[in-house]
């Protein structure tokens, strides 16, 4: 074999093995902190015979780093229930659950993803609320009122 013709199989194998190694992880950095204005209402629904209240979950999913706290505040303009649950393949667990309009808390992931819930907690209620995640404890952002 001829040495021109080594060293380009040479170069083409380091290309392809460089390739592979140079490629970024498909997980998106964040850089906190995030905030989402997220719509929670529920609707009513007649039916024969009464009318029905059917509640909305609106949820989140993120991307997190287990072990690394993460701090989490929400300012709504109607009482929402408020759930964080860690999603770990088919198995889920409930983190913690409250209801409110203004709250905060944190909590230290033990898998890679997590889902916030949020949903009207009375009937006939609806707004767009504001949910803020972030590494570091900070002072809540409050919501502009009319």
């Amino acid at each position: 074999m001829k040495p021109s013709r080594i060293f380009t199989a040479i170069a083409a194998v380091a290309l392809l093995w460089g390739a592979g190694c140079a490629s970024s992880s498909s997980r998106p950095r964040v850089s906190y902190p995030v905030t989402y204005q997220i719509q929670v209402g529920n609707s009513q629904v007649s039916a024969s015979g009464d009318a029905q209240n059917l509640n909305v979950i609106a949820n989140q999913n993120a991307e997190v780093v287990p072990g690394r706290r993460l701090y989490v505040y929400i300012d709504s303009p109607v009482v929402v229930d408020f759930k964080i649950v860690e999603i770990a393949g088919s198995r889920n667990r409930l983190v913690t659950k409250m209801e409110g309009t203004r709250f905060e808390t944190s909590f230290t992931p033990r898998s890679d993803q997590a889902r916030f819930e949020f949903s009207a907690a009375r009937p006939n209620s609806s707004g767009l609320l504001q949910f803020t995640i972030s590494d570091q404890p900070v002072p809540a952002p409050r919501m502009a009122t009319n």
